[in-house]
């Protein structure tokens, strides 16, 4: 099989360049390998985000849930925030999504948690 030199010279920048933009990527919701407890552990804490949240919905002009790895502690976080722009893939979620009859969305709180944990 005969390869030429300028394809050998295009494959090797290619693969060059595709190193240097995956290094440097780095989305906000890098899914992290861990156990079925670390999920529970993220959904309660979403529950409990969004109960604060139903405890004193006047505290707020404009809440959103603001799901997060603390990169200090390696942990997952979930926080009520106010006036904080972003999507979903940034880890902001609109309040009304997560209340279902006036309680926190169980169901919506599980899909949460799963999209930011996977189990190893």
């Amino acid at each position: 099989m005969y390869i030429s030199k300028k394809s050998i010279t295009f494959a090797c920048d290619f693969a060059r360049l595709c190193k240097i933009t995956t290094n440097n990527y780095k989305p906000q919701t890098t899914k992290t390998m861990a156990s079925i407890q670390d999920i529970h552990a993220l959904e309660e804490r979403i529950y409990d985000a969004v109960q604060e949240y139903l405890d004193n919905p006047d505290g707020y002009e404009n809440a959103t849930l603001h799901v997060y790895l603390d990169e200090d502690e390696m942990e997952y976080r979930a926080e009520m925030e106010d006036n904080l722009l972003g999507t979903e893939d940034d880890g902001i979620y609109p309040i009304a999504d997560l209340i279902r009859d006036g309680d926190p969305d169980n169901d919506k709180a599980s899909d949460i948690a799963n999209s930011w944990i996977f189990l190893d």
